[in-house]
């Protein structure tokens, strides 16, 4: 099975994955009088339709996702609408597949911040199951957890999310190359967002060993710059995700809910 997922990843490409290069907050603040005119500037981009069909806080999210670039911005905003009607993704409606596979707790978004203050998106792999959900609802999930997240903050729209990947009890049978090809190649291209770093905490010795470092030779050189790869002790997180912010199966003294989030969906 690990030749299979090996042979799985082939063809992956990060390389439209929008990394924090400077690792900087952006210098305009939320909704200041120069967010305002940079807002203006992106408007005066696009078609008269699109401006009318896309809510003013899609369009400030894509502005503070791209660092305030009116012209990036204008670029990403048909690339995000694309993106939900090709996972047929309404995020204010999700559909029971949808919410089952969130229910699983896969992917979350944790109501707290790394160090850097980006918001934090915990990936537990343990709990998907490739039998029952397809890489196009996988992808689904993710986007609606990093839209949901995004909505919530406007400072993690504007300083961009960490991701948490924790391999705890992790199987072989969990990994399904053809959904991360998916969410690399389609979702986070797609989404306002940064990413700022990516924890990947506690793997297993297969993977850890054999499988992480083909699938980092495979991944761009500025997203393979942001990844840490940890052992299990929850120290190694402290530098990104202090113990305060982190729950309690990250060794964490942060109180989750889990069914409450999943209730709240």
């Amino acid at each position: 099975m690990t030749s299979a997922v090996l042979s799985g990843m082939k063809g992956l490409d990060t390389s439209a994955v929008e990394v924090d290069d400077d690792q900087a907050p952006p210098t305009i603040l939320a909704n200041s009088s120069e967010e305002r005119s940079a807002l203006a500037e992106m408007d005066a981009l696009l078609p008269p339709e699109m401006l009318a069909a896309s809510p003013e806080a899609q369009r400030l999210m894509c502005l503070r996702g791209r660092k305030y670039s009116a012209t990036r911005a204008a670029v990403l905003l048909p690339k995000i609408l694309a993106m939900l009607s090709s996972l047929e993704l309404d995020p204010a409606n999700p559909g029971p597949k949808l919410l089952s596979d969130l229910k699983s707790l896969k992917v979350v978004n944790l109501p707290s911040h790394d160090t850097s203050g980006r918001g934090l998106i915990w990936l537990r792999l343990r709990n998907h199951r490739p039998s029952l959900s397809t890489p196009e609802d996988f992808a689904r999930c993710v986007a609606f957890v990093v839209l949901r997240l995004l909505s919530s903050d406007p400072e993690v729209q504007r300083r961009g999310v960490t991701v948490v990947n924790d391999l705890s009890g992790l199987s072989i049978s969990n990994l399904q190359p053809s959904a991360a090809k998916l969410v690399f190649s389609l979702v986070f291209p797609s989404l306002p967002v940064r990413v700022g770093r990516v924890c990947v905490f506690n793997p297993p010795f297969i993977v850890g060993s054999i499988i992480l470092p083909v699938m980092l030779r495979l991944v761009s050189s500025k997203l393979r710059k942001r990844v840490r790869v940890l052992s299990s002790d929850p120290i190694d997180l402290e530098p990104y995700v202090l113990e305060a912010q982190r729950p309690r199966d990250l060794g964490g003294l942060m109180p989750f809910d889990e069914e409450g989030w999943a209730a709240g969906l």
